[in-house]
């Protein structure tokens, strides 16, 4: 079965779970197998189907494994931005040896993703922070980078910083591949 993704609106469907802590605000909703949420606005943050939990529902998501040309096997990835944690569920799935280090700023959403979202943390870490506080502190480096961070206003500002760049650069291995979703709203 095939959904809009314009039919996922904060109005439309069941509204399974609405949480507010610290002037941030979720909404989890259900239409017929789509579970979705928004965190702070209207725009969709992650999208989950029911019955097929690993399947990759938003396109911007898909069109993030064009990486894959580049890096078709990678061996350890580090994931940029849980949110309701569809890339972990898509690589637990498709690339099971694969170890994966997921990074995300807010435990609301961490919280939400384990319990409303499949996310089973068991076989690979979350850390809790800023992406470019765990750039600066780990020293690991990565087959691949996926990084699909968003603030409450769009884009932090670490996506227009350089140095952001570069860090992700020093934790990428000789033959690693970013892979960066840019919501792009002015030049900067």
């Amino acid at each position: 079965m095939t959904i809009d993704l314009n039919t996922l609106t904060l109005e439309s469907g069941e509204l399974i779970h609405s949480i507010e802590r610290e002037g941030d605000a979720i909404q989890i909703r259900q239409l017929e197998d789509i579970r979705w949420f928004h965190f702070n606005s209207p725009t969709i943050q992650s999208a989950m189907s029911v019955t097929q939990p690993e399947k990759l529902i938003l396109p911007y998501a898909r069109t993030m494994l064009a990486g894959f040309m580049f890096q078709p096997q990678p061996k350890r990835l580090l994931s940029l931005g849980l949110g309701g944690g569809a890339f972990e569920r898509f690589f637990r799935n498709k690339l099971p040896e694969l170890i994966l280090q997921s990074v995300e700023l807010n435990p609301m959403v961490i919280e939400v993703s384990r319990e409303y979202f499949k996310l089973d943390s068991d076989h690979y870490s979350i850390w809790q922070g800023h992406a470019e506080e765990y750039l600066a502190q780990t020293d690991q480096t990565f087959d691949m980078i996926f990084c699909d961070i968003f603030g409450h206003n769009g884009a932090p500002p670490c996506l227009s910083d350089n140095s952001f760049y570069i860090d992700i650069s020093e934790r990428l291995d000789d033959q690693g591949v970013a892979v960066i979703n840019l919501l792009v709203k002015d030049a900067s």
